[in-house]
């Protein structure tokens, strides 16, 4: 557990794993791992069996298989979508612990937090399968004129609502990845005019191979379906931290129901600031986030993604930061366990900003622990079986020194 950590094994690595969100799928996703694990073929059956008996009546791995390289609109489908990134999380959940690679916290973004909410205990697997459908369902229906999307862009949060948002109300920040790059989400003919503007002025973008504009107000149209759903969760056996709010759904009794649920999928995603709060953790062994995710928390409820609350959200960010300085600033015995964070995703995403923004703390905070980051899955790079040994080996070489 994160609270007492820093009492025993102090000499381990800390180990964190990150579950992405959608993206990157194809047709031989994971196949070599398929074929020569036989706990990792398990998971994946077992799960896509659940899927089939209750939901669809057919097998999303045998339909993926039949997907040509190039036909991106079949994936927008996301029972699709959903379903192969669900199965493969946890799949790949089971097999580092089969090779006794357990997390000591976890942490997932948009999609990424169903399968990280079971992996973590806070649901059981019929659980987890319900919401990921009704989720999926729900989405779904937010693809209409595929005329919506998002882009990746460098440049600040700050920057972007100086110089752009006034002009371009429309278009809203759908997840602040990086103190330097945010996604942008809205309809496509208005970011095409954004995007122009970008072009001369240097700043680069790339645009993100999705037909609708998540964490946006387009998702409004689905809150009540959202919010009717109905389960049960538990307190986190693996200590997560949310990418909503940024809170510890242990420590600070961050519930994991329906309305979370909707503000996963309608709210930003705030990677950058979750990411900030588990190096806190890390790093210090701080066991009450409350001082530090209050503004957070009432930003995202309050969120409408306009201009005037943009303002508003810089101010709560600000203070957060203050908050953040002030707790680190204290002075504690520096723990001596490296960091390794492990990207749990269908190929190398967002692992890139995590280490980006922990370098950037550990030069900050004087950290000089060797820490590692480590994505499970390169497409087109040595082979799935290949990368994920060569996560294995590395992990056993930080426990031998």
């Amino acid at each position: 557990m994160i609270s007492n950590y820093n009492e025993s094994n102090e000499e381990k690595p800390f180990i964190v794993f990150f579950f992405s969100g959608q993206g990157g799928i194809h047709s031989k996703l994971a196949i070599e791992l398929y074929e020569k694990e036989p706990v990792f073929k398990k998971w994946m059956d077992d799960i896509d069996n659940i899927l089939k008996v209750r939901y669809y009546g057919y097998s999303m791995l045998e339909k993926l298989k039949t997907i040509k390289e190039d036909d991106r609109e079949s994936l927008y489908d996301q029972h699709l979508a959903h379903s192969i990134l669900f199965i493969l999380q946890i799949s790949l959940f089971k097999l580092y612990e089969h090779y006794d690679v357990t997390p000591d916290l976890v942490y997932g973004l948009s999609l990424g937090e169903i399968a990280t909410s079971y992996c973590s205990g806070m649901v059981d697997l019929e659980t987890a399968c319900y919401i990921l459908y009704s989720r999926a369902t729900a989405i779904n229906k937010t693809f209409t004129e595929y005329d919506r999307t998002l882009v990746s862009v460098d440049i600040s949060e700050e920057n972007f609502n100086s110089k752009y948002s006034e002009r371009f109300p429309q278009i809203e920040i759908a997840c602040k990845i990086h103190a330097q790059t945010i996604t942008l989400g809205g309809k496509i003919t208005d970011l095409n005019q954004l995007l122009e503007i970008f072009d001369n002025d240097n700043i680069s973008y790339k645009r993100l191979p999705i037909a609708s504009s998540f964490h946006t107000s387009s998702m409004e149209s689905i809150k009540e379906e959202i919010l009717n759903l109905s389960f049960k969760y538990s307190p986190p056996i693996i200590p997560q931290i949310s990418t909503v709010t940024c809170k510890s759904f242990e420590i600070n009794n961050q519930p994991f129901n329906s309305l979370y649920l909707y503000n996963n999928i309608r709210e930003p995603c705030l990677l950058e600031e979750s990411t900030n709060n588990i190096y806190l953790l890390y790093l210090k062994n701080i066991s009450d986030l409350n001082n530090l995710n209050n503004n957070n928390n009432n930003n995202n409820n309050n969120n409408n993604n306009n201009n005037n609350n943009n303002n508003n959200n810089n101010n709560d960010n600000n203070n957060n930061k203050n908050n953040y300085d002030k707790l680190t600033n204290q002075k504690s015995n520096q723990s001596k366990r490296p960091i390794i964070i492990i990207e749990i995703s269908a190929q190398y995403s967002l692992i890139y900003f995590i280490e980006k923004t922990i370098c950037e703390l550990s030069i900050k905070y004087s950290d000089k622990n060797n820490n590692i980051f480590l994505s499970t899955l390169y497409r087109d790079k040595d082979g799935d079986l290949k990368t994920f040994k060569n996560v294995i080996s590395n992990i056993k070489e930080v426990y031998k020194n």
